[in-house]
């Protein structure tokens, strides 16, 4: 509980810093800092921040232009210039260039010739606009990572679940040692066993959507695909006294999850960020099994067991971008989803259907798994109860990223 605290006061303080509100001067002064390291998408979201805050800041709209400008998106640019030039007309060396300034939206490569220079730092901190200048310089500058710093993005990725099941795996456990209890079992041809498990396969995919340079919201579906659990008797032979008995289920997980990114730590090509998600999570458990009581030829049942929840999840991940339009993102998350009640309004026994409504359920004295209809595992006096599908637990995945 100790750890879990100290968790919970992270997320309390990495949140609170994310949201805590910041006055123009310091908008302008990052994106002065960004601007110089040539990370131009984020100086944007950072000038762009500041003048929400101080609309009537000239040097915020230069700064603006600026951005624009060295992202070869010139007529935006001439635009966030003019604006500046209407709230600061004294600033004649910005004025004299937007005389001559051509838009150049052609340009794809933005170079040191085409760059015009962020405006002074402390100009730009007391509110006051400096002259943009072009640099002398030759060369083309180093290709830079872009991709982090456009504003949506979509994913698709995969990994491995595991979810803790406890309540669902037990009582099939409980259904071996109701066997190996049994005065006429095991026999020669009767080995009870059970065969139980949490792990899975995760698919989903996202599209996903930047606000700021710290913030985000991403709508999220994906899929969980767990490994069959299942119980057998032993016993293979229909004519034997002790009859089969089977039962195998097949769980999994879907989600519809809308996500909140904290971005917390970042370079040129890498960041670190927070996720929180939380939605619709629905669960499907197929049931497949030998029923003793039927004498068919094929005492074969099954049927398919739903129930809907919402649920939540809290993870930390780590993004690399590759080039300026792709990345590889890992996630680590952790998940909060259970079921109570999943029931099926029929099952098909031995070829004949019958309505229900049925339910998994746990016969309390023993512990074992069954299935029945609801009825009887509403009633506790008779000794039943529904099982719990709980599908909290833990996630890990790897996601390829296209951003735009």
């Amino acid at each position: 509980m100790k750890r879990l605290g100290w968790v919970i006061v992270f997320i309390l303080l990495t949140t609170g810093m994310v949201f805590a509100a910041k006055t123009a001067p310091e908008y302008f002064s990052m994106g002065t800092q960004l601007y110089n390291a040539k990370d131009y998408q984020g100086a944007y979201f950072a000038f762009e921040a500041g003048v929400k805050v101080n609309p009537a800041s000239a040097a915020g709209y230069q700064g603006l232009g600026n951005c624009l400008y060295s992202m070869g998106r010139q007529s935006e640019a001439l635009v966030a210039y003019q604006k500046s030039l209407e709230l600061d007309p004294k600033n004649t060396k910005l004025a004299d260039f937007v005389k001559t300034f051509k838009p150049l939206d052609s340009i794809t490569q933005e170079t040191d010739k085409t760059r015009v220079a962020v405006a002074d730092p402390d100009a730009l901190s007391s509110g006051t606009a400096s002259e943009p200048v072009k640099t002398a310089m030759g060369m083309s500058r180093p290709q830079v990572k872009v991709a982090l710093d456009n504003g949506m993005w979509v994913k698709g990725y995969v990994g491995y679940d595991y979810a803790l099941l406890a309540d669902f795996k037990g009582g099939l456990t409980s259904l071996t040692l109701q066997a190996e209890a049994n005065p006429n079992s095991p026999n020669a041809t009767s080995t009870p066993a059970a065969t139980t498990s949490s792990s899975g396969i995760l698919v989903g995919a996202e599209f996903g959507v930047q606000i700021d340079q710290g913030n985000g919201f991403s709508l999220s579906v994906e899929n969980v695909w767990t490994e069959s659990n299942s119980f057998s008797n032993g016993v293979t032979d229909i004519n034997d006294p002790n009859a089969i008995f089977q039962a195998s289920f097949q769980p999994e997980l879907f989600n519809i999850s809308l996500n909140y990114y904290a971005f917390l730590a970042r370079n040129k090509g890498d960041r670190t960020y927070l996720q929180l998600g939380g939605g619709f999570y629905q669960t499907t458990v197929g049931f497949t099994g030998w029923d003793p009581s039927t004498s068919k030829p094929v005492p074969q049942e099954n049927g398919s067991f739903s129930a809907g929840t919402f649920g939540g999840t809290v993870g930390v991940g780590e993004t690399l971008a590759i080039g300026d339009s792709f990345g590889l993102d890992i996630l680590i998350k952790g998940r909060i989803a259970a079921f109570n009640q999943v029931t099926a309004s029929q099952i098909n026994n031995g070829g004949t259907t019958t309505d229900g409504p049925y339910g998994i359920g746990i016969y309390t004295p023993t512990g074992a798994l069954v299935v029945a209809p609801t009825s009887l595992l509403s009633n506790s006096g008779a000794g039943y109860r529904f099982t719990t599908i709980d599908y909290s637990g833990i996630d890990g995945s790897f996601s390829f990223n296209f951003y735009f």
